[in-house]
């Protein structure tokens, strides 16, 4: 009874602590508990079937190993823990059967580990052990490509008409005092339905596209987050949030191909297979 009353009080600390937002803890926190579940499950298997009793210390480590497998989500490392601490392959064996019988039911009816929830709380939406770390370091001055368009805004239609035929880009950055404005549809130059006037059109009064950009810094899920909320396929790269000058720009096409390239390198560099994907440079758009 008593462990079972210390088991729900620590149950009801740890819910309050992570749910109030403190970090931290969740490695010894999920030792503790699967040592006071292992416990109490000895203490009432004994009374029921005696021979139980006599491995109490063998359930109090399957049940850390299996309660922390499938919160923390490393069920190789529970295991090796373990055999490290005991150094019993019987005791051992145990375990690892217990921690595949909670991973598999964690992953049957949850699909991840609660660690892995948390980053999805935080907005990060991974699902394998691939998309950590590397996603930071993929940044969108490693793939961004430094020869954009650049458009003053007080040019004409007929002087952008002339440096850039139909068909020669795809997207012009519009810039103000080498600020950036907004974008340009290279078609908009050419679109004959646009309303007739006595002066002559300039392109500050045609940007019309959403005022969507990235930073150097960002990393690519934050690139892709962009193009999806944007619905524009290339985005301009800015200095910063306070100097808008553009310093380049990337594609979405690009973004997700060079995605796709790391993600199956390092799949192959983990089985031994290297360098099968070679990353090549970004396409020009005027191609």
């Amino acid at each position: 009874m008593t462990l079972l009353i210390v088991l729900s009080a620590k149950l009801a600390a740890s819910a309050l602590s992570i749910g109030s937002g403190y970090r931290g803890g969740m490695f010894s926190s999920s030792l503790f508990l699967g040592c006071l579940l292992g416990a109490a499950f000895a203490d009432i298997a004994g009374d029921l079937v005696p021979r139980l009793g006599e491995h109490h210390t063998a359930l109090m480590l399957v049940g850390m190993g299996s309660v922390s497998a499938a919160v923390i989500g490393a069920p190789l490392t529970m295991v090796f823990l373990v055999l490290e601490g005991t150094g019993d392959f019987p005791m051992t064996v145990a375990v690892m059967v217990g921690v595949i019988i909670s991973s598999t039911i964690v992953r049957l009816t949850f699909g991840y580990s609660f660690s892995t929830w948390r980053f999805h709380q935080r907005g990060l939406s991974i699902r394998s052990p691939f998309d950590v770390g590397w996603l930071s370091d993929l940044t969108v001055r490693k793939l961004m490509r430094s020869d954009p368009n650049i458009a003053d805004a007080i040019s004409t239609v007929e002087e952008l008409r002339k440096k850039y035929p139909l068909g020669s880009v795809r997207r012009l950055f519009v810039v103000e005092n080498d600020q950036f404005i907004g974008s340009l549809d290279i078609s908009a130059l050419y679109d004959t339905r646009q309303p007739q006037t006595s002066r002559l059109p300039i392109v500050r009064d045609m940007v019309n596209a959403p005022l969507a950009y990235l930073l150097p810094s960002q990393n690519i899920r934050t690139a892709l987050a962009r193009f999806s909320d944007a619905k524009i396929e290339i985005l301009p790269v800015l200095r910063s949030n306070d100097d808008k000058k553009v310093i380049g720009y990337l594609t979405e096409a690009y973004a997700l191909r060079r995605y796709n390239q790391e993600l199956e390198r390092r799949r192959n560099a983990d089985m031994g297979v290297r360098d099968l994907f070679p990353i090549s440079e970004p396409p020009s758009i005027k191609e």
